[in-house]
């Protein structure tokens, strides 16, 4: 995915846990499903105008606001995801 939808999703993702809410709770607001909430914070889709409006304002704050820092995010040089508590092992490791 483009570095855009990969900050967007990084953006979404720090302001949900500034927030204190959990997947579940934000996609309930945003009238969407928690894995779409999921897929969106590791940039794994592009969102649409009406999902990241339905996001934004489940987050309380404006789409532009969220476009405007994932653009800040984007133009640093590296994106810094939150770690993946759910990573799965090295599937080039040798099995034992």
């Amino acid at each position: 995915m483009s570095m855009l939808t990969q900050a967007f999703g990084l953006v979404i993702r720090r302001k949900r846990i500034q927030l204190r809410v959990s997947q579940e709770e934000l996609a309930e607001r945003a009238e969407i499903h928690r894995t779409y909430v999921s897929s969106i914070e590791r940039g794994r889709v592009r969102v649409g105008l009406d999902v990241a409006g339905k996001v934004a304002e489940g987050l309380g704050v404006s789409l532009s606001s969220l476009i405007r820092a994932a653009e800040s995010v984007r133009g640093q040089t590296r994106i810094k995801n939150v770690p993946d508590h759910k990573r799965r092992h090295d599937r080039t490791r040798k099995p034992e």
